[in-house]
C-alpha cells in the first residue's frame, strides 16, 4: 500500500508490554526485532513510536484518543488498529484477523474535509 499510497498513508506502531511481557525491549531491540520477523523497516510510511501503555491508569493519550472509538480496552498485541482520516478523526476499529486494507485505500482516496 505504501508504493501505491506514499507519504498518505502513515503506519504508527505502538510497542507495549502490557501483554504477556511480549515486547519487553527497549525501542532500537524492538525495531530490530520486528524488521528480522515480519521486513518492517522504519521509515517510508512506517513509524515506530516510544514503548506505551495502551490499557489502565498510565495508558498513552494517543491510546486514549484511539480507543474512545468504541469505549473498549486492547485486549492483546497487535489486536487493535485504528484508522484515521485525513482529518484526524478515528473511522474504525479492527483486529489482527480482519481486513484493514478495504478501510484504508477507502479513506485515502476520500477528499480531505475542510473544518471551516
Amino acid at each position: 500500500m505504501n508504493e501505491t499510497y506514499g507519504n498518505d498513508l502513515q503506519i504508527l506502531c505502538f510497542p507495549c508490554n502490557q501483554f504477556g511481557r511480549q515486547e519487553p525491549w527497549a525501542e532500537p531491540e524492538i525495531v530490530a526485532w520486528a524488521h528480522k520477523k515480519f521486513g518492517i523497516t522504519e521509515g517510508s510510511g512506517i513509524n515506530f513510536m516510544q514503548k506505551a501503555d495502551v490499557n489502565g491508569s498510565n495508558t498513552q493519550p494517543a491510546w486514549s484518543f484511539f480507543k474512545q472509538f468504541d469505549n473498549s480496552d486492547v485486549s492483546w498485541n497487535f489486536a487493535a488498529s485504528f484508522v484515521l482520516n485525513k482529518n484526524g478523526e478515528v473511522v474504525g476499529r479492527y483486529s489482527r484477523f480482519s481486513d484493514i486494507e478495504a478501510k484504508i485505500e477507502e479513506e485515502l482516496n476520500k477528499p480531505m474535509e475542510s473544518k471551516l
